[in-house]
């Protein structure tokens, strides 16, 4: 049987043909010592305020653009760093699963997580 595969791949693989289940599931996320960025209520009320301001008037122009970029930047390099003893994440997940492991990140965190069928 001819492939035009290199020698020793079956196209079976994951990176060829997929995930053997993909879809939502509900959890928990179990990550430790998570360190998270938080605004601060006065760059959320600026944040607001910038996007009720372009959304008015709905120019799009590319000055626009840039006034937004500025103030994100701005915003975000004021974000605090707070260490959390656990992730408070729990909730729907997208997830995929290849060969009895189930694969997702969390959402708030980015911790990757694995899961056997057999656990």
């Amino acid at each position: 049987m001819l492939s035009n595969y290199p020698p020793g791949v079956t196209g079976r693989e994951l990176e060829i043909a997929g995930p053997d289940w993909e879809g939502v599931l509900e959890r928990k996320c179990a990550a430790k010592d998570v360190a998270l960025q938080v605004l601060m209520p006065d760059d959320i009320f600026t944040l607001k305020r910038v996007a009720a301001a372009k959304g008015a008037q709905g120019s799009g122009r590319a000055r626009d653009a840039d006034v937004i970029q500025q103030t994100l930047k701005g915003v975000f390099a004021r974000a605090t760093t707070v260490t959390l003893p656990a992730c408070p994440f729990e909730g729907s997940v997208d997830a995929w699963a290849y060969h009895g492991t189930t694969h997702w990140s969390c959402p708030v965190c980015g911790t990757e997580t694995e899961e056997n069928a057999d656990e």
